[in-house]
């Protein structure tokens, strides 16, 4: 929850926007798996080399 109510209203638009999240109540989002599946790749997985498509973290 934000400080700011306007800040927290904000913050679940670009949610629900980017990310397909979906209000819960008053402060909770739910994004389904299919769009969980898609922020995992892009945001934990690790950088692949572009020449080989090998993780550059080994």
């Amino acid at each position: 929850m934000e400080e700011k109510k306007e800040d927290e209203k904000k913050l679940m638009s670009v949610y629900s926007s980017k990310y397909y999240a979906k209000r819960f109540g008053d402060t909770t989002m739910v994004i389904a798996d299919e769009d969980g599946d898609a922020l995992i790749a892009e945001y934990l997985t690790p950088p692949k080399d572009s020449k080989d498509g090998q993780d550059k973290s080994s």
